[in-house]
């Protein structure tokens, strides 16, 4: 039989019996116990039990269980059993931290481990194991020692009277006892009794104080260094801070500058991560639009479960879709002329320019036939998602329309996406062949301007042949705005899964909102157009 788990048996008296067991805390000298009834309850208000790895979900926290369990047994200093339960005194606070507080002081017991110089300032029992004091009345009883196997096992009706009285009178001023505890600790120092298994040499001479500081300076440049290579190693704001050149390796953006705005202006809405900085955050989904990354590499890196990530990055998405929507806007007339590049003046003059076009993204082939067919584009020879976009003269992206099925043609998007709904009279829109809305422009008094056509087999005329090269010069900047935007996020130049386009949040594809999420980002760059 285990002598800290006690068994005291029921036998037929004129009072009730209750069975209990007593368990005592499993640091060496500590008399904290409490009782399991027969109601099946603890009664251990201030026990916990050990960290178990095995109940931990992440492989984080599976880690630092390991760790923490390591150094508890090696605070303890004595074996732990399974079932081991240690006492809130030997807590600052009274309880452990939190898993994940490594450099809280109670991650590990830190109070009264070594009970020769504590014991009678926190046990109920004098050192001689024989006096207990109460405190409710101040009174002193004399009672057996209770680890005395034959005061135990004694089964009498007066010893076995004897013991449930003491457990009823321990369990009607632990209350008491405790605030007693806590009120004295109170009036110490909060501080960490650090203590060690060597004895600490007396340094005298002023030889060895000026080694010894030698040798501390030299451990703490080594620390440094570690910690460097630590944070050369995890991408957070402080990495690209101290390495300016990684920034567009890592988001595709032109500055730091321009991402620690960007993280100042979300960082209030970003949701509050249990293993990671709000930084961390939106750097992982930086390099989920930049490196299309999956969710098991990107869980890898910082050390969170790929179902984990692919949250954070959703709600990060979400995120940066409502609070930079404005950066995607049709400016103000007066606001596009004073931008207008000289190019563009010598060719229109004054008129407003807006030149659009369609991209096409690959994307996997639906398992509904109806939505496959909808899906495919004859020129991409594949199952695509086409989106609309429309630029400044200067390259500004103006406008990006919602996704439509690569069978959509460029006239039907442009008349159902809201694009007309920005055009006034006098603006020149400049798109290409394919954009036959020459009626819609003229109910808004708007010009179309696009390639010469040759009709039956006729050369073009040398008035049409200058006209189309001018209007190539130019509508050559759409074409740029998109590489670029493939370029800089392969989220949206490879083949995007089903997931992206299917799933929605708040009523938004998924795939709308990385493409105008993509957008927002180019406009935060330099511009294209001199």
């Amino acid at each position: 039989m285990d002598i800290n788990t006690v068994s005291i048996q029921s036998f037929e008296y004129p009072f009730k019996v209750r069975r209990s067991a007593v368990y005592w805390c499993c640091v060496r000298g500590c008399r904290s116990k409490y009782f399991l009834r027969d109601t099946g309850q603890e009664n251990d208000g201030g026990f916990f039990k050990f960290p178990n790895p095995a109940n931990q979900k992440s492989i984080h926290c599976q880690q630092l269980a390991e760790q923490r369990l390591t150094r508890w047994k090696e605070a303890i200093g004595c074996e732990v059993r399974p079932g081991s339960r240690i006492c809130y005194r030997h807590f600052q606070e009274g309880k452990p931290a939190r898993l994940t507080s490594v450099n809280d002081a109670d991650w590990i017991p830190t109070r009264y481990l070594k009970y020769e110089t504590h014991v009678e300032n926190m046990l109920p029992y004098s050192t001689d194991n024989s006096i207990v004091v109460s405190e409710r009345d101040g009174s002193t009883n004399v009672i057996g020692t209770p680890n005395t196997l034959d005061s135990i096992f004694d089964c009498s009706s007066s010893a076995v009277a004897e013991i449930f009285d003491e457990i009823e009178s321990e369990n009607s001023t632990k209350a008491n006892r405790d605030k007693q505890i806590r009120k004295h600790n109170a009036t110490v120092q909060a501080t960490s009794i650090v203590r060690s298994t060597f004895t600490q040499t007396d340094v005298t001479s002023e030889a060895q104080v000026r080694t010894l500081q030698a040798e501390v300076k030299g451990q703490a440049v080594i620390i440094e260094e570690l910690q460097r290579r630590i944070r050369r190693t995890k991408v957070n704001l402080q990495t690209l801070r101290e390495n300016p050149n990684d920034v567009k390796y890592y988001t595709g953006l032109g500055s730091y500058a321009v991402v620690e705005k960007i993280f100042v202006k979300i960082e209030p809405f970003l949701l509050t991560p249990l293993n990671l900085n709000k930084d961390e955050v939106l750097l992982m989904t930086l390099q989920k639009l930049r490196h299309d990354a999956t969710y098991k590499s990107l869980g890898i890196a910082f050390e969170i479960s790929p179902t984990t990530s692919a949250k954070y990055f959703l709600s990060t998405i979400y995120t940066m879709f409502t609070v930079f929507h404005d950066v995607v806007h049709w400016p103000e007339r007066e606001t596009l002329k004073r931008h207008t590049p000289q190019c563009f003046r010598d060719s229109f003059g004054e008129s407003i320019t807006t030149i659009i076009d369609c991209f096409e993204i690959k994307g996997e082939r639906p398992a509904n036939p109806v939505a496959a067919a909808q899906q495919w584009s004859e020129y991409k020879k594949s199952c695509t998602v086409k989106y609309l976009i429309a630029i400044s003269s200067s390259g500004y992206i103006m406008f990006v329309s919602n996704g439509f099925g690569g069978r959509a043609s460029d006239k039907l998007i442009t008349e159902s996406c809201g694009f007309l709904e920005h055009i006034i009279e006098g603006d020149i829109v400049m798109g290409d062949r394919g954009f036959l809305i020459q009626n819609e422009l003229q109910k808004k008094k708007a010009t179309l301007c696009i390639p010469a056509f040759r009709k039956s087999g006729n050369q073009l005329l040398a008035v049409d042949t200058e006209r189309t090269r001018n209007v190539a010069n130019v509508r050559i900047h759409v074409e740029r705005i998109i590489a670029n935007l493939r370029n800089k996020f392969n989220i949206i130049k490879d083949r995007v899964p089903m997931t992206l386009v299917v799933r929605k949040h708040n009523g938004h594809m998924l795939m709308d909102m990385i493409v105008r999420v993509a957008a927002i980002l180019v406009n935060l760059c330099p511009e294209i157009v001199n």
